[in-house]
């Protein structure tokens, strides 16, 4: 019976794991699912919290290939942004390492709601990219936009993501698209690769303070590494629109999620 529950459990992480890498890479918010889905196999808010890193790792490994692949990652930008990124994320995961869970879920569900009305009245601006001859895109270079505003932006969103994750992705993808002008790839190419660099740091802390079921994050990043496989090679080919629709989904069933369960605790 015991071994016939583990199975059950397994599977479970693995289709969340997959569902949150396809929507991580697509619309941002993938911690947002894996979360509640590690919460649902009696893992703490805390520890799931740590876990969840394990997940968002195999899954930024997978759509950062892909990106490359394809020309849209920009490293100098990124690189550029990874800097005072790191900086936040290690302190705001030194600080998570010691609060409570019921902060924890006060923060997401907050998070959540946040973004989910800026995605909804924020203007959909359908930018495209030229492609050469070769069949390559041809990107302007955007660490030429970059200022100091932009560096302190990218330091407190360093904080959050080091301090909870879930929700990082979509913040750092406003922050990409409003203070450099991309495009929704290339946006969503230099946000996933900061956090491929990011949750390394903070998943060690985390496991420093034993805050790690390692086996339940590699089983649930199985899913998701080939969910965020899935999701790089179908973004490309979505408009702004459709994916901004799929991240008002997400945020509102995950806001509706905590809310009840999580805050309220019906």
């Amino acid at each position: 019976m015991e071994a016939f529950h583990d199975i059950w459990r397994y599977l479970f992480l693995i289709v969340g794991g997959a569902g949150a890498g396809f929507i991580n890479v697509m619309a941002g918010g993938g911690s947002l699912i894996t979360l509640p889905v590690l919460m649902g196999v009696d893992l703490p808010t805390n520890i799931a919290n740590g876990t969840n890193r394990v997940s968002v790792f195999m899954q930024d490994i997978s759509a950062t290939y892909k990106f490359a692949k394809k020309k849209r990652l920009q490293f100098k930008t990124a690189w550029i942004l990874a800097v005072p990124t790191m900086i936040g994320n290690i302190i705001g995961a030194l600080f998570a390492s010691h609060i409570s869970s019921v902060v924890l879920n006060f923060m997401i569900l907050g998070m959540l709601i946040l973004m989910f009305f800026y995605v909804m009245f924020r203007k959909t601006t359908n930018k495209t990219v030229e492609i050469d001859k070769d069949g390559a895109p041809e990107l302007p270079d955007f660490s030429k936009r970059i200022n100091v505003v932009t560096l302190i932006i990218f330091f407190i969103i360093g904080l959050y993501a080091g301090f909870i994750q879930a929700g990082a992705a979509l913040l750092w993808f406003m922050a990409i698209s409003w203070r450099l002008k991309t495009d929704t790839v290339s946006a969503d190419a230099i946000r996933i690769f900061l956090s491929l660099l990011m949750v390394p740091v903070s998943m060690t802390i985390f496991a420093l303070h034993h805050q790690v079921s390692f086996i339940d994050g590699v089983i649930t990043g199985c899913g998701g590494f080939f969910g965020g496989w899935l999701g790089a090679k179908v973004v490309m080919k979505l408009s702004e629109r459709i994916i901004r629709t799929v991240m008002l989904i997400v945020l509102a069933v995950c806001a509706i999620y905590v809310c009840l369960f999580k805050v309220i605790h019906i």
